[in-house]
């Protein structure tokens, strides 16, 4: 996930050293419990990574997966894909982005919305929702703006742009409920 071809192995260290701007997306899914996600960088799609969620018998599993900031990924699961999934972006400063991907069947419509997460009591704030566009390029000119595309031709799957904010909030990218 985080290894690229500028990477330098340190074999005493056992240890890999890679360039780059680095930060954790934890993934939360409701009602689906003992999946699996596979989530792959888009630039190298054969080197997957299958995570097992923490809490995998509890009704929302957790994934905390390493991303290379400014970079594409697509998540796919190992059973149907779940109803409702959140994003929170740890450690993303403001202007940082990764777009991510997640598969859903062709006949999927979805309701994408942003908000604050407040930790001391984990409510929601300050909700807005994300528009659709048409076209993947068209997501990607716009990517600090509060938008998705889902391929229902293909069922290719939900794309987004997770743009980030200060370092001091946790916030949840998109709670996608299909």
């Amino acid at each position: 996930m985080i290894r690229h071809p500028s990477c330098v192995n340190v074999s005493k260290w056992n240890a890999v050293i890679c360039s780059g701007t680095y930060a954790q997306v934890y993934v939360q899914t409701w009602s689906t419990q003992n999946l699996s996600m596979t989530i792959t960088r888009d630039e190298y799609p054969s080197n997957p990574m299958v995570l097992r969620g923490i809490n995998q018998k509890a009704a929302f599993p957790q994934y905390q997966p390493v991303v290379m900031l400014e970079k594409g990924y697509t998540i796919h699961w190992n059973g149907p894909a779940p109803r409702t999934t959140f994003l929170y972006l740890v450690n993303f400063n403001k202007n940082d982005w990764i777009r991510v991907g997640l598969c859903y069947p062709s006949n999927t419509s979805f309701q994408v919305t942003f908000g604050y997460l407040q930790r001391q009591n984990g409510s929601l704030s300050k909700i807005e929702e994300y528009e659709p566009v048409h076209s993947l390029e068209e997501l990607q000119r716009k990517q600090s703006e509060r938008k998705f595309y889902f391929d229902s031709s293909t069922g290719d799957g939900v794309s987004l742009c997770c743009p980030g904010w200060s370092a001091v909030h946790r916030h949840s990218c998109g709670t996608l409920q299909p």
